[in-house]
């Protein structure tokens, strides 16, 4: 069977008058330019703030002038990790007060800031629609969950082809980098389709040969509200990108790959045709829109920023922590 188009929260909305919709976008790396392209494409108009970048008059070099000169009604902030809460504060201190998606993770570590000057603030865990994502939600309503089994690696010096590895923030401790923060969205993913976090214990660090600073890899074994016995692999390692979700039921067994749109369910493959930006369109559009159902919120971009710390911990006194 092949699943050409997307379902449900996956139809893409009209773009009706989508240019007085204003994004103010700050940071301009390689997801600072992917939200740019794809919120372009959506019909918005679009600033960046950027302090290396001068490609045209749509470009400012600091948030005050952007939010000064443009007066948005969405910010979206794709900075590196570690500049996220002075970005935060930032906005704060300038009196914005509209709608903010904050790219994942929310922060570097776990920090307690107010977010009630902004309209709404969510973090962009993208992976929630992901069409194979949204069929195992469907799929999974109503199942008594017993395992679950989640794989995600690529090296990483294929993320950037066209940067030195070691010169990106993923390779550094002190800027945010590590595979627990960088490939969060699968500890996302764990939460939105599995439940709440309950108890943990990891084991992980920096093993390889690469030249980085940062954890290279770490596996939990994790129990939340609907799933006892869930595994969780995470590597800068994989000469081949891999994203897999393995879910068995008392009746049934999910087997996902998220990169090549492949899902079993049981011995029936389910073909699913990937349009590489349509998450990122669909987030992008439910956040103008404020239909915010799907998005991750702050609240649970913190909890997932406590499992990470909580991990980290467990790692090093060799522990199960209740979270």
């Amino acid at each position: 069977m092949i699943l050409k188009k997307q379902t449900k929260i996956l139809i893409l909305f009209s773009m009706t008058n989508n240019k007085t919709l204003k994004v103010l976008i700050i940071g301009y790396g390689s997801i600072g330019k992917r939200h740019k392209t794809v919120c372009e494409q959506l019909g918005y108009f679009v600033h960046v703030v950027s302090a290396h970048s001068k490609e045209s008059k749509f470009f400012f070099s600091s948030i005050k002038d952007g939010l000064n000169n443009f007066d948005p009604n969405y910010v979206v902030i794709s900075n590196d990790t570690f500049k996220h809460l002075e970005t935060i504060k930032e906005l704060k201190s300038l009196n914005f007060n509209g709608n903010i998606l904050i790219e994942k993770p929310i922060f570097a570590s776990f920090s307690d800031v107010s977010m009630t000057n902004f309209k709404c603030v969510k973090v962009a865990y993208n992976l929630r629609f992901h069409p194979l994502v949204q069929k195992l939600k469907d799929l999974l309503n109503g199942q008594s969950i017993i395992s679950s089994y989640f794989y995600i690696g690529q090296h990483l010096s294929e993320w950037r082809p066209n940067r030195d590895y070691r010169d990106v923030y993923s390779a550094s401790r002190e800027k945010g980098g590590g595979v627990l923060l960088d490939l969060s969205h699968d500890l996302d993913l764990i939460l939105y389709l599995l439940g709440d976090y309950k108890r943990l214990t990891a084991i992980g660090g920096k093993y390889s040969s690469l030249d980085i600073s940062s954890d290279d890899i770490y596996g939990l074994l994790i129990k939340t509200e609907a799933c006892p016995v869930i595994s969780i692999q995470l590597n800068y390692l994989d000469r081949r990108a891999k994203r897999k979700i393995l879910i068995n039921t008392n009746y049934h067994t999910f087997e996902a790959d998220l990169i090549s749109g492949e899902l079993y369910i049981d011995k029936e493959l389910v073909k699913f045709d990937l349009d590489y930006d349509v998450s990122y369109r669909i987030m992008h559009e439910c956040m103008m829109r404020e239909q915010f159902e799907t998005l991750c919120d702050y609240n649970e971009g913190m909890k997932i920023l406590n499992v990470v710390e909580k991990s980290i911990f467990a790692n090093e006194k060799e522990v199960w922590v209740n979270i």
